[in-house]
């Protein structure tokens, strides 16, 4: 009988670094929008309508007695062929149930800390898409920053721990995921907080987010400290927890530069962008204390996982690397980014939409737009890596 691998079971292969060998068989555009890796993840493409054709290069490449995973779109045509290869003596084949669809989708929780005032930072790992949201609790109260798209794993994350959402934050206007922050409203009696330049044509109303008044969470009063660190967006807004955890959204990644979104036939737009990224990086989140922790809303590599499962790093580690590439002066840093940006994906401005409250914000509408931009390809585009 196949092996069935649940997309929680990979996730932990993944964290835990275990070395594995995958055989996708989707599409070559497809497995261009985004693939699994990971530190001792091998991948072979050998797309599904090729194998019979390949058959020969298939048998040299698996040994009949080698353990392999099979990942699909869906998880349908791996189960087919996993079947079709046990009965051809393949004895250890297994497949990814939900296939890359449900992969995408897939959140992974990780505990980041207690806070000194009581309560808990979680940190939630979107490794198909490379996307990370948070939540903090305390005295049985929950807000949640920057929730991708799938609002159910939320609700049930915070049924599970007997927590309410009392807030909702998103740091700044997202690009490459749809916020869960619309649905999550309608299900509860949450407070929306959102930086209010980049509110422009919201059909919602949201609590500003622009560092003007900190938040407090629960009865154990959990500090939430919001300042403005522009350049993403014009509204991006980093956050600080506890007064040690920096909340960064994408103001500044752990091993690569962030980068502005903007129109490209606007370059004075860029130019001014960029400018006020450096002036966030360099003259605001450089001027913390050096024992604050950065916490992203994104990365890039899987290298950015630590040993422990989580996505972090001390902010003098991050500064030693921009030291490196010598980014300190700001024209230098201001032409870097000119130099490295790419274009937008074409589904970007699909997603502000969504984020936004306006288009079509049906599962399907979306897992296709977020599929579309895939991790490798938009972060490995848009960012350079320190």
């Amino acid at each position: 009988m196949v092996k069935q691998l649940s997309t929680t079971e990979l996730a932990q292969m993944i964290l835990k670094k275990q070395e594995s060998l995958v055989l996708d068989i989707r599409s070559e555009e497809e497995v261009k929008n985004g693939k699994i890796s990971g530190k001792g993840i091998q991948v072979i493409h050998l797309p599904y309508d090729q194998i019979n054709q390949e058959i020969d290069y298939f048998e040299d490449a698996i040994a009949k007695d080698q353990p392999f995973l099979i990942v699909s779109t869906d998880g349908q045509a791996s189960l087919e062929l996993a079947k079709v290869l046990e009965r051809t003596g393949y004895t250890k084949v297994s497949h990814l149930v939900g296939g890359m669809n449900k992969w995408h989708k897939h959140i992974e929780p990780v505990k980041i800390g207690d806070l000194s005032s009581g309560g808990r930072l979680y940190q939630f790992i979107r490794l198909g898409n490379g996307d990370l949201s948070y939540l903090i609790e305390s005295s049985g109260e929950a807000m949640i920053i920057d929730p991708t798209s799938d609002a159910a794993f939320y609700l049930s994350f915070i049924k599970d721990h007997n927590l309410y959402i009392t807030h909702i934050v998103d740091t700044h206007l997202h690009g490459n995921h749809v916020s869960a922050a619309l649905d999550l409203l309608k299900q509860t009696e949450a407070k929306y907080h959102f930086p209010k330049r980049d509110l422009v044509n919201a059909s919602f109303y949201a609590d500003g987010l622009d560092g003007g008044q900190n938040l407090s969470l629960g009865h154990n009063k959990v500090t939430i400290q919001p300042f403005f660190t522009p350049g993403h967006t014009k509204g991006s807004t980093s956050i600080i927890v506890d007064g040690r955890y920096v909340l960064t959204g994408d103001s500044l990644y752990l091993n690569s530069v962030p980068y502005p979104e903007y129109d490209v036939t606007e370059k004075e737009d860029l130019d001014v962008l960029a400018g006020e990224l450096y002036d966030s990086i360099f003259r605001k989140l450089k001027n913390l204390n050096e024992a604050k922790i950065i916490l992203p809303s994104h990365f890039n590599s899987i290298d950015a996982i630590g040993s422990t499962g989580k996505v972090f790093a001390p902010i003098e580690e991050i500064f030693q690397r921009l030291r490196q590439q010598e980014l300190h002066d700001k024209e230098t840093f201001k032409q870097f980014i000119k130099d490295h940006i790419g274009p937008i994906s074409k589904n970007v401005e699909a997603i502000y939409e969504l984020n936004l409250g306006k288009g079509n914000r049906e599962a399907a509408h979306i897992n296709a737009l977020e599929s579309e931009i895939g991790a490798n390809l938009y972060e490995a585009v848009q960012t350079s890596t320190i």
